[in-house]
C-alpha cells in the first residue's frame, strides 16, 4: 500500500515538474513584487491602469531589461478596445521607439491573431523571463510562449527611455526623481 502511495506521489511531483518546465504559470508570476503603477489617459478619457512587477520590487533604469527578468506588466482596461486598434497602436509605438520594420513585421504576425477584443474591466498581462514570454488575458494564458526578445520589445513600449509616455514610465518604474 505504501508503495502505491509513494508511486502516486512521485507521479504527481513529476507531472507538476513537467508542467512547470513547459511554460509559465500566471500563479508563479504572483511571486513578483509591485514596482509601480500608472494610469494612461488620452485627452480626458481614462484608457487603462498599468502595473509593473519584478522579483525584487525594484527597477534599475541603468540596467538592460534582460538583466531585470523575470518581470510582469499588467494592464487593466477601463474602456473597450478593438483588437485591430490594439495591434495598430502597438505597432505605432514600436515604430516610435525605433524597432526595425523587419522586427515589427515579425511581431505583428504574432499579435494579430493572438489578441482578443478588449472590453472594459478586461486585463492583458505579459510575464517574461530568460526562457520566454507569455501573454495572459483575464488571468488565462493565451497563445503559445513567445521569445524573451519579443517580450522585451513589447514591454519596451512602456519601459524604454525613449517611450512616448515618459511620465507613465516614471510611475511604473517608481523613479525617485519625479
Amino acid at each position: 500500500m505504501s508503495k502505491n502511495i509513494t508511486g502516486a506521489l512521485i507521479s504527481c511531483l513529476l507531472l507538476l515538474y513537467s508542467a512547470a518546465s513547459f511554460g509559465f504559470s500566471d500563479a508563479s508570476s504572483k511571486q513578483l513584487q509591485l514596482v509601480g503603477e500608472a494610469r494612461f489617459k488620452f485627452l480626458f478619457w481614462d484608457i487603462y491602469d498599468s502595473k509593473l512587477f519584478t522579483a525584487s520590487g525594484a527597477f534599475n533604469s541603468q540596467l538592460p531589461l534582460t538583466q531585470q527578468l523575470p518581470l510582469k506588466l499588467k494592464i487593466d482596461y477601463l474602456r473597450d478596445i478593438e483588437a485591430a486598434d490594439l495591434v495598430d497602436n502597438t505597432i505605432d509605438q514600436w515604430r516610435k521607439i525605433g524597432l526595425s520594420q523587419q522586427v515589427i513585421d515579425a511581431h505583428q504576425a504574432l499579435i494579430s491573431d493572438l489578441w482578443p477584443n478588449i472590453g472594459k474591466n478586461d486585463q492583458l498581462a505579459i510575464v517574461l523571463d530568460e526562457q520566454g514570454s507569455q501573454f495572459y488575458y483575464n488571468g488565462e494564458a493565451i497563445g503559445e510562449q513567445l521569445s524573451t526578445e519579443f517580450g522585451v520589445d513589447f514591454v519596451s513600449i512602456w519601459l524604454a527611455e525613449n517611450t512616448t509616455e515618459p511620465k507613465l514610465r516614471s510611475k511604473l518604474i517608481n523613479a525617485q526623481s519625479d
